[in-house]
């Protein structure tokens, strides 16, 4: 608008405008700060732990074809992930630089492609939360560089959730549909749960592709077709993956138990409850509550159309992906998400809604509640920050095998057995406790015992126990202490190694032993 020849500028858009640059560059900075933190972890090349070290021992001893089998000590993972990993292994040797080269480029990948997601879906303010929560996210910081596929899930998840709420408005449904089946068709080989944001995704997608007349609906029908013959693919190539009975074992409490009907609602709403609260410990009260306020928010934006906004859908499409997910575990074969790592792949959308109830004009606040809206989510950051900086400046160690196999390999004759105890005090299946050892020394000589072994069924005089415990030991009796008394009065320990309290080697001497 002009007035006496100049041009007259609207001070609310000038402020949206400074809003939004101030905005942008929190979110640079945060994208920044969270890839030195993913590098600084990468760097420190802490020793393999447990179900990652699980992982690193069926990559390292089977080609490309016994990959496809069930795995050794309760592991699943997608065919292209071990495909890759295997890849890396034969380039650059069973070293943590280079296994873990492939998650630590997912883990870096995720966080400029969520930002823009972030951007792209809500307010430039929920934005900023948003990313922060993703990106200060201690565990997932921690399984960033992990040999395992969760970082893999966190990328295809965000990058399936681009293909429809990233493109400009103009973008048809149909185009969507067709971006999200060709990412879906490939992603789903690399990460199990893409499956469960597919299928959602395309629900969404489904009354704009039929308002876009036959064309749209022959689209739609053959994208997910396409997307289903690649499924179908997958799972008779990984049949034998899903009878692992360890893993459902493992997995009992993330099934529904129909043996108990009336006790599945409560389950549900639990597990959904300690997906929304899985980032925040003991905050979950307050993400319940932005979880709410966020839904409220998002469902104020403007109405989507076949080319308009699809971020209302937000909640929508977190609710189809739990009903998918909830026949899965019906049917065990696989875990519903809740409070654990193989949920992470609904994280990016659980903070997406989280985010949008974190800005308060988003929700529709009266000017006197906007004052107070801090309330509910500084906590939740000034929370992650503060574990993200510990993490920055300290290094946290799952396990410390690498050097225990370094003291044992120098010490150790070859005629010392060495009994791989891992973390047990009692007979049963081997657990990648006990792998993280093989994974520095595969090829010992001599004899080696994988799990824990009965102490009456060890017959040598002098032999090795190595175990690996979850975190460092504060409380008597020590494991070591427990394991010596197992092993009899006469059992006395001549030499040991344990760095930091958590993993360890004790060479035993049983003089007074009746073979």
């Amino acid at each position: 608008m002009l007035t006496n020849g100049a041009m007259y500028i609207d001070p609310h858009q000038l402020s949206n405008q400074r809003l939004r640059r101030i905005c942008g560059w929190i979110i640079v900075g945060t994208v920044l700060l969270g890839a030195v933190g993913r590098l600084k972890h990468y760097a420190a090349r802490p020793s393999y732990w447990n179900d990652e070290a699980a992982a690193v021992i069926n990559i390292i001893q089977r080609d490309w074809r016994h990959l496809l089998d069930r795995l050794d000590y309760a592991q699943a993972a997608p065919p292209l992930f071990l495909w890759s990993e295997r890849a890396m292994y034969l380039w650059l040797g069973p070293g943590e630089y280079g296994l873990r080269f492939i998650p630590m480029l997912c883990g870096l990948a995720v966080l400029p492609l969520y930002a823009r997601l972030a951007w792209r879906t809500l307010s430039p303010r929920s934005a900023c939360w948003t990313v922060a929560w993703f990106t200060f996210f201690q565990k997932l910081l921690h399984r960033a560089n992990d040999v395992k596929q969760y970082s893999g899930d966190l990328l295809f998840s965000v990058l399936l959730l681009l293909t429809v709420f990233g493109p400009k408005a103009e973008t048809s449904a149909s185009r969507r549909m067709l971006i999200l089946s060709l990412t879906a068709t490939i992603a789903l080989w690399f990460s199990f749960p893409v499956p469960f944001l597919f299928g959602a995704l395309s629900l969404v997608l489904l009354p704009g592709c039929f308002r876009a007349g036959a064309r749209g609906r022959v689209i739609w029908f053959l994208c997910n077709t396409m997307v289903l013959l690649s499924f179908l693919g997958l799972s008779r190539v990984t049949l034998s993956q899903g009878g692992n009975s360890s893993l459902l074992e493992f997995w009992t409490a993330s099934f529904p138990d129909f043996h108990h009907p009336a006790r599945i609602p409560l389950w549900f709403m639990g597990e959904v409850y300690g997906l929304f609260g899985y980032p925040f410990d003991a905050f979950g009260a307050i993400t319940t509550l932005l979880a709410v306020l966020g839904i409220v928010a998002l469902l104020r934006q403007k109405a989507p159309s076949s080319t308009g906004n699809f971020s209302r859908n937000i909640p929508t499409v977190l609710l189809l992906a739990l009903g998918l997910a909830f026949v899965a575990a019906a049917l065990h074969r696989y875990p519903f998400p809740g409070r654990h790592r193989l949920g992470l792949y609904l994280i990016p959308i659980t903070l997406l809604i989280l985010g949008a109830g974190a800005d308060a004009e988003s929700v529709g606040a009266t000017i006197g509640f906007r004052r107070w809206w801090y309330v509910l989510t500084v906590p939740l950051l000034l929370l992650e920050a503060g574990q993200f900086m510990k993490d920055l400046f300290t290094l946290r160690e799952e396990s410390t095998t690498r050097p225990v196999v370094e003291y044992v390999r120098a010490h150790r004759r070859t005629e010392e057995p060495i009994y791989l105890c891992g973390n047990s005090l009692a007979v049963g299946p081997a657990s990648g406790r006990s792998a993280e050892f093989l994974c520095y020394w595969p090829d010992v000589p001599g004899k080696v015992g994988i799990g824990f072994t009965d102490p009456t069924e060890i017959r040598e005089e002098r032999f090795w126990a190595v175990y690996s415990l979850n975190r460092p030991e504060t409380k008597s009796p020590t494991y070591p202490e427990q394991l010596l008394r197992l092993m009899g009065k006469d059992a006395r320990v001549i030499d040991s190694c344990q760095p930091g309290g958590q993993s360890g080697a004790m060479l035993i001497e049983r003089r007074g032993f009746n073979k």
